[in-house]
């Protein structure tokens, strides 16, 4: 039986549907199959899928940003680079002074040190070193120094000796009391301050010489009479050295203390009895000195000084003298103030009660007039003036 022409075309349409069909499941088989690809030398082989085999969703979702990757749109904030800078200027060492022989008893020095060195200044002495205390010693005693003895035995303050002697250690030459007067005296007239002084006494001055021996104290060492116009018992002009001081002690010292005897006379009618006219017997003598050994707050000459419990003498005096330009009025300095008038520690400075007294109070104690203690009071003023220049 011949078949009709719509009963083949359906059969074709059946069997191109199954073609179809057929090609759909092998083209399906084949997105999905695996791709094995050969890994490199040293590399495991793996198994990389086509990319066509994910699903869109799935490519979304695995390109999409993990909640644990920081998203690159901001950017991280950068930490700030620290800033350099200049390092700070290291402090200046301070420069190590060469100190007195007992360095350890002596307290820091001031800064600033306000005393003029001298016009014509004395050349540098030796290194620092301490004095001996040796007992004295006469030396060689030839037929023309034992005819001397005689009248160094005599009485208390005699005139000079110029035939008794001994090797002095500070001069290195054999001395005697008129040679180691002299060569203080001569000293002295060196310096501006003591010549001008001593160029001022209206009253020649005579020197003596105490013989009594025994202990002898740097206060006596040099000191003086007819200075007080109150002691009516001591009209003449004197200056007493003790003989063991002058055996002890450096020409420079003695011409020092020298100086402060002078200006004791200068001031014996205008500047009374009290603690201005005591402080500027001190100023002197530490100004003269200071300059004659060129000593100064940094390096002070203890070998032409005095040492004495632990310090030196002349030291002791220089460092509380010149702290009293600290203050608005040097009344208020240490020197002045606690070891003249309080007379506390040392230096120990040797005065009477009214040498501890200010002008004004020995005014108000009626000692003296008021208008001697106005006056008087315009002398130290000026005198106080004239120490820093």
């Amino acid at each position: 039986m011949a078949r009709s022409p719509f009963h083949n075309v359906l059969t074709m349409n059946r069997s191109l549907a199954a073609l179809l069909a057929l090609a759909a499941t092998a083209a399906s088989a084949q997105v999905v199959a695996p791709i094995r690809v050969a890994a490199p030398s040293g590399l495991t082989a793996g198994v990389v899928s086509a990319p066509s085999a994910l699903a869109p969703s799935r490519l979304q979702a695995a390109m999409a940003p993990s909640a644990f990757t920081p998203s690159l749109s901001a950017a991280l904030p950068a930490a700030a680079a620290p800033v350099l800078t200049a390092a700070p200027a290291l402090a200046a060492a301070p420069a190590l002074s060469a100190a007195p022989g007992a360095a350890a008893a002596i307290p820091p020095w001031p800064a600033v040190d306000p005393i003029p060195a001298a016009a014509t200044p004395a050349p540098r002495a030796q290194a620092l070193s301490v004095l001996r205390n040796a007992a004295p010693t006469d030396g060689p005693t030839p037929a023309g120094f034992d005819s001397g003895r005689a009248s160094f035995d005599g009485s208390q303050f005699a005139p000079p000796d110029n035939f008794s002697g001994w090797y002095d250690e500070h001069t290195g030459q054999w001395e005697t009391q008129t040679s180691k007067i002299k060569r203080a005296y001569d000293l002295a007239l060196t310096h501006p301050l003591a010549a001008g002084i001593k160029n001022g006494l209206s009253r020649n001055t005579a020197y003596r010489v105490d013989n009594s021996g025994g202990p002898w104290y740097l206060h006596t060492a040099v000191r003086t009479q007819g200075d007080d116009n109150e002691k009516t018992n001591e009209p003449d002009a004197l200056v007493i050295f003790n003989h063991n001081a002058l055996q002890q002690l450096s020409p420079e010292y003695l011409a020092a203390k020298l100086a402060s005897m002078w200006v004791r006379h200068l001031y014996r009618d205008t500047l009374p009895a009290s603690a201005e006219k005591t402080y500027v017997e001190g100023s002197v003598l530490i100004r003269v000195f200071r300059d004659l050994t060129g000593s100064t707050a940094q390096n002070w000459n203890g070998s032409k000084d005095y040492f004495l419990n632990g310090t030196f003498e002349l030291y002791r005096h220089f460092y509380h003298w010149i702290q009293g330009f600290r203050f608005a009025n040097v009344r208020q300095g240490p020197y002045f103030l606690d070891k003249i008038m309080h007379a506390q520690g040392d230096p120990s400075i040797d005065t009477d009660a009214r040498g501890r007294m200010t002008l004004f109070q020995r005014a108000q104690a009626g000692q003296i007039t008021p208008e001697a203690a106005e006056a008087a009071q315009r002398r130290f003023d000026g005198f106080v003036g004239n120490e820093q220049h």
